[in-house]
């Protein structure tokens, strides 16, 4: 079971897990926290998706004030978004949360654990550059990395997963990892920047089997397969409406 709740108000931001539920608390964009989403939806989580309202970008005073008037009152070490909240568990930062989850809900994959870690990390570093070029430098130069850079992060992880029998790139069709839906999530986001900003000259890039593939299987999980059809579901946006590219 899944809990969506959109926020407004700073006073509905949550401090402690809501209903006792594990709760994700981000803004209502995919962002950096829909490789969350997904790593408890196949681990069967039930959890609270809190989902904050950015407001309008052009009324300084309203946009993004009900989370920074309540930020640094938060019961956090170091409070950001997203952070989660599990029983007296608060963390904040995205690999944190994953890394927290994989090892609670044994979602961490049956590689080595510094290979995870080592996936968990260059994901962050490659979703951090996709929101560089979406919020600062704007779609011209988030089309120039893609078409120069992608490609050869592509046939990186397209050999990583060739190292495992079942396509994953650490976990398995029955225990996908964190890694393997943050990666997921990353092609996903891909296909998007390709559909919205891409051209027949750059349709190449993520016209290949593998990518195909890899996200067939991860789309095959079954508590996968019932969240994308579900209400619960975000497709979008990727980014808030400040940003350069929304996606």
């Amino acid at each position: 079971m899944i809990k969506v709740l959109l926020v407004k108000e700073s006073s509905d931001i949550p401090i402690e897990p809501v209903e006792g539920l594990p709760t994700l608390v981000y803004w209502n964009t995919l962002g950096l926290a829909q490789s969350i989403r997904f790593a408890l939806v196949s681990a069967g989580v039930d959890f609270c998706d809190v989902r904050i309202e950015a407001g309008d970008p052009t009324k300084k005073d309203d946009y993004k004030a009900s989370w920074f008037s309540v930020k640094s009152t938060m019961p956090l070490v170091f409070p950001n978004l997203p952070y989660f909240l599990d029983g007296n568990v608060f963390l904040s930062h995205t690999n944190t949360i994953l890394r927290y989850i994989g090892r609670k809900w044994d979602r961490l994959g049956s590689v080595p654990e510094h290979v995870s870690d080592l996936v968990l990390d260059e994901l962050a570093d490659l979703e951090w550059t996709i929101i560089d070029h979406a919020y600062y430098k704007g779609p011209e130069s988030l089309l120039e990395w893609f078409t120069t850079n992608v490609p050869v992060v592509l046939s990186r992880f397209q050999a990583l997963a060739r190292t495992t029998a079942c396509g994953f790139v650490t976990g398995s069709p029955a225990k996908p990892s964190v890694a393997d839906v943050k990666l997921y999530v990353f092609l996903y986001k891909l296909i998007v920047l390709q559909s919205q900003l891409g051209s027949n000259d750059t349709a190449s890039i993520l016209d290949n089997d593998w990518v195909k593939t890899y996200m067939n299987h991860v789309e095959s999980v079954p508590l996968v397969a019932d969240y994308l059809t579900s209400s619960n579901y975000m497709k979008s946006p990727m980014n808030n409406p400040a940003a350069k590219w929304i996606g």
